[in-house]
């Protein structure tokens, strides 16, 4: 992204990323982000910015990565220099090489149902090369397993559509090793390829161990919440300002006995 921006990698680490885009015309930028933020729409347009002094233009891609409450901990984007229209051949080579060097699961495919581009991390993932799944068909059968059908009708085929909203959707998939993951999808219609079909991108954040962990806490808690309630002191829970927080069913049967 330093190299994009105009600006060093130290002095890109820490700034708010909207202020290191800087575009000439920020409030597309802000409305966008707001609706990524409370909303969980993708970022998804092309902003125009002064790069060294000249005009430049970066599409951007941005995704988040929330927990299963809905609060959102982290985002990931995908930069693209699209300033030099005429040097295509060249935007699309960096554009294939940022997507294969992503850190999160990237998949570019076809209405046509091919495959055209895998990046590492899905295959580190998932055990599966593009050999393995050349089609979104193959994809869906090896990781949704019975569910491939409606995934490719209802998820999939939806993908190329610029009209219809690309919500953040959350699915498990079975990889290569039998291991079931919990993966947070997200995509964005990409427009015709040159062979004149619709493409897609569908990038992936992988959610298991957050999702393993909360539902370990919410054991926990359970297992907390049946102890307490059980024990013959009176358990309760307050803050600093002396407010009560939680308070065991002990002090509904001292209450009761004080009435009576």
């Amino acid at each position: 992204g330093g190299e994009i921006l105009g600006r060093s990698v130290t002095t890109l680490c820490g700034m708010d990323w909207r202020e290191a885009l800087a575009p000439l015309d920020r409030s597309p930028l802000d409305a966008a982000w707001q609706c990524l933020h409370t909303e969980g729409t993708p970022l998804n347009g092309q902003y125009g910015l002064k790069r060294r002094g000249e005009e430049a233009w970066v599409w951007v891609y941005c995704i988040p990565k929330s927990t299963l409450t809905g609060e959102v901990t982290e985002y990931h984007c995908l930069l693209r220099d699209v300033t030099e229209e005429m040097g295509l051949r060249d935007s699309e080579t960096q554009l294939r090489r940022a997507i294969d060097n992503a850190p999160i699961p990237i998949m570019i495919h076809g209405e046509n149902g091919k495959v055209l581009q895998l990046n590492k991390a899905w295959t580190a993932l998932t055990g599966y090369r593009l050999e393995d799944i050349p089609t979104t068909s193959a994809w869906a059968e090896r990781a949704y397993g019975d569910r491939a059908g409606w995934v490719i009708e209802n998820v999939i085929n939806k993908r190329y559509n610029f009209e219809i909203d690309q919500e953040v959707k959350e699915f498990e998939v079975q990889t290569a090793g039998g291991e079931t993951r919990i993966w947070q999808f997200s995509s964005a219609p990409l427009g015709l390829s040159k062979e004149g079909f619709r493409t897609a991108m569908s990038m992936a954040v992988d959610i298991t161990e957050s999702r393993h962990a909360e539902q370990a806490l919410r054991e926990s808690e359970e297992r907390l919440r049946l102890v307490t309630e059980n024990m013959s002191d009176l358990v309760c829970l307050h803050d600093l300002d002396g407010r009560y927080l939680y308070v065991g069913r002990k002090s509904t049967r001292l209450n009761s006995s004080h009435r009576t």
